[in-house]
């Protein structure tokens, strides 16, 4: 019997700005409870249950990194266990995968400007990742 997991009630306390919790944080966090309750094999080509610090290290992120503004990512598990999170809007491609509690792989691809960045990142190195997402909200809006 599998014990249902989930992401720590500190976190899931919905996070303010400017007094009031930013509109892709709800159906985000719903996204990342919904991935971690996938088995095993969850595929059918062996994929990894989600890893329950990865989500926690992906919703870190984005309360650390998204404008209040920003578009809702699409929330994605992937084969090794980690999550995607994924925007495809206004000519811009965001990407970011967790892969580990401190690691990131992130690409980014904007069209209009014909600019491409692809690289890893670890906590604490989160500005690429901050002006992609404030370039995407303000495009966005």
């Amino acid at each position: 019997m599998s014990v249902p997991r989930s992401l720590p009630a500190e976190l899931v306390a919905s996070p303010t700005w400017n007094g009031q919790a930013p509109a892709w944080f709800g159906p985000t966090l719903r996204s990342l409870q919904e991935a971690l309750q996938l088995p095993q094999n969850w595929n059918s080509y062996g994929a990894r249950p989600v890893d329950p610090d990865l989500a926690v290290t992906a919703l870190k992120l984005l309360i650390k990194s998204a404008p209040s503004d920003a578009p809702q990512p699409i929330v994605v598990p992937t084969m090794q266990g980690g999550i995607l999170l994924e925007w495809h809007m206004q000519g811009i491609d965001l990407e970011v995968e967790t892969l580990g509690v401190e690691r990131f792989h992130v690409f980014y691809a904007d069209e209009r400007e014909g600019r491409e960045w692809e690289g890893d990142l670890t906590v604490g190195d989160e500005a690429p990742i901050v002006e992609f997402l404030t370039t995407l909200s303000r495009r966005a809006a």
